[in-house]
């Protein structure tokens, strides 16, 4: 779909503003830092300041050949540069080069000589454990970890986040894990190792282990706001998104000033659509950082969400006059304007969005309200002008025509434009289903069969297609034992989906198995309300003569919906 979300928009937003960086914060605002130790190993001595003519050239010939995109030639005359002078800033290079030109021997010759050259590097001991990783020498990559750790700890700085993010790029989480549990055994009470662990036992799916690690922290520190917001994550992968916000607002309460605290719960509130809540914050985000145009627009999506138009215009008003954001900010405004019932204003707006992250967006709405003025014309023109300018996005766009079409316009108009749709687009499974469905309200039960059939042709798995054929074979024909085979096919692919839960028991329903439909159809509504589910299951109890049961879910789907269509006309034809 194009349609442009709010939760979307300003959990974006939230990515370019947060300050959920991996750093953490220091134990307390008084602790001050340790005096630098030595480093630990050994630097070689020296060679001679004096550079021959030849590493001269070597040089020169290096830099040239990095300029022309000659590689191999490079690497070559840095690794002699390096051996000749003992330059640890050409071993550098030639490691950098071993690794672009993915050639794992000549990225172990030039890595060794960088550390040899510069054994308290720690960009060189990072190299050498990516490269031991990926050879699968483990003893080697652990080695180089145990180094930069060393070397990050007399430097001062956080040698295990170091390890953390290098680990986290593995692709077997489980064996990520291992390993830092490794380095960190001998270091359990140091905090930034805890911190390391944390991290890779959230990236591992380890929630206990993460979890735990994180409380111990926040026990230890509760001022180190980088752990709250991480055990918050952790809370929200177990599924108690109330949990972390609880944790959040204990912590905000607690230290109102910290902005990585607010800006986390700000957006875990979007998250949860609490907006009311989350535009409180960001007010208050917003009051600290006036200038910052993340936060203008969050607040002003917020407001247009909430119903606040004179605070959503404030904000972003103030984002399109300053040049900040204006293809969103005028998609918003638009927006806003459309909610206030003021359509020519809105116009105006969307034709003001020229971003090619948010044209489309504006385009259709546009052309849908064009198309609701009385101008269908001149809005299946505005699409036809998007499709030209944005061709990756044709297919979409051709749905949308066909959505503002089946409102505003002729079946003719939607049989001619899904033709020529998939005259471009031939064999495109999406048109095709969409014709499908339209085909059922059409009773055009040849065109709806030979589409999914031709979709099924492609993709053998595509679940939504053969539930659909097999629903509507059960649904209009007496062809149950073929419409039973395609909904087995689709509910083996996607065995707890409700629609195809519906789907078989309404054909069991036909088949005259009715407890075995009576259970699908239950489990089916137990996912999610639907209404038309909740009229099949009252239709299915009926016919075997469970009538009161028939009857409350019948209730109960009209206390959920009172004009749903589906359950009202069966409850007049069965009653």
């Amino acid at each position: 779909m194009l349609r442009f979300t709010v939760l979307l928009a300003v959990l974006l937003v939230l990515a370019g503003c947060g300050e959920m960086a991996r750093r953490p914060q220091p134990a307390t605002p008084t602790e001050k830092p340790a005096a630098p130790a030595a480093l630990p190993f050994p630097e070689p001595k020296a060679k001679t300041a004096e550079l021959s003519t030849d590493v001269l050239f070597s040089f020169m010939v290096a830099e040239i050949a990095v300029q022309r995109s000659d590689f191999r030639t490079a690497y070559t005359h840095y690794l002699e540069v390096a051996r000749s002078a003992g330059i640890a800033y050409a071993a550098e290079r030639a490691t950098r080069i071993a690794v672009l030109l993915k050639d794992a021997g000549k990225t172990r010759e030039a890595v060794a000589l960088w550390i040899q050259l510069a054994p308290n590097d720690s960009e060189a001991r990072r190299y050498a454990a990516m490269r031991y990783l990926a050879d699968g020498q483990v003893g080697q990559a652990m080695d180089q970890l145990r180094a930069m750790i060393r070397i990050a700890a007399a430097k001062g700085e956080e040698g295990f986040l170091d390890a953390a993010e290098l680990l986290g790029r593995e692709s077997d989480k489980e064996k990520a894990l291992g390993l830092m549990r490794t380095l960190v055994a001998q270091d359990k009470d140091d905090p930034d190792a805890r911190y390391a662990l944390v991290i890779l036992a959230l990236s591992a799916g380890h929630l206990d282990e993460a979890e735990a690690n994180a409380r111990t922290l926040l026990e230890q520190r509760p001022d180190w706001q980088h752990v709250r917001v991480l055990l918050s994550r952790i809370l929200v992968q177990r599924g108690d998104k109330q949990g972390a916000a609880t944790l959040l607002s204990a912590g905000v309460q607690r230290y109102p000033d910290d902005r990585l605290l607010r800006t986390a719960y700000a957006q875990l509130l979007v998250e949860i659509e609490r907006l009311p809540e989350a535009y409180e914050q960001f007010l208050v985000l917003l009051q600290k950082q006036p200038d910052s145009e993340e936060l203008h627009f969050a607040v002003g999506v917020l407001a247009v969400e909430l119903d606040k138009p004179a605070e959503a215009r404030k904000d972003l008003q103030w984002l399109y006059e300053h040049g900040k954001r204006e293809s969103e900010s005028a998609l918003f405004l638009g927006r806003l304007e459309e909610k206030q019932g003021n359509a020519k204003a809105a116009m105006e707006w969307y034709r003001r969005v020229e971003g090619k992250q948010y044209r489309t967006e504006a385009r259709v709405l546009l052309a849908n309200l064009l198309a609701q003025g009385g101008k269908l014309g001149e809005a299946r023109e505005v699409l036809r002008q998007l499709r030209v300018s944005a061709p990756e996005q044709a297919v979409a766009v051709y749905l949308e025509e066909a959505d503002l079409l089946k409102k505003y316009g002729t079946s003719s108009q939607v049989w001619d434009l899904y033709s020529e749709a998939l005259a471009e687009n031939p064999g495109n499974a999406d048109l095709l289903y969409s014709r499908a469905l339209y085909a059922v309200g059409q009773n055009r039960l040849d065109i709806l069969e030979r589409d999914l059939k031709a979709i099924i042709a492609q993709d053998p798995k595509h679940a939504d297609a053969l539930n659909a054929l097999g629903y509507t074979l059960a649904d209009q024909t007496d062809r149950y034992a073929e419409a039973l085979g395609y909904i087995q096919r689709a509910l083996a692919l996607k065995p707890d989906n409700p629609a195809v839960l519906d789907s078989m028991g309404w054909v069991l329903y036909r088949l005259g198995r009715m407890e075995e439909a009576i259970g699908y159809l239950k489990k089916a509504l137990a996912a999610g309300f639907d209404g038309e589910i909740a009229a099949h299951l009252g239709e299915v109890l009926w016919a075997a003569g469970h009538k009161d049961q028939a009857r409350k879910v019948w209730r109960d789907g009209l206390a959920q919906d009172p004009e749903n269509k589906y359950i009202r006309s069966t409850m007049q034809r069965m009653e």
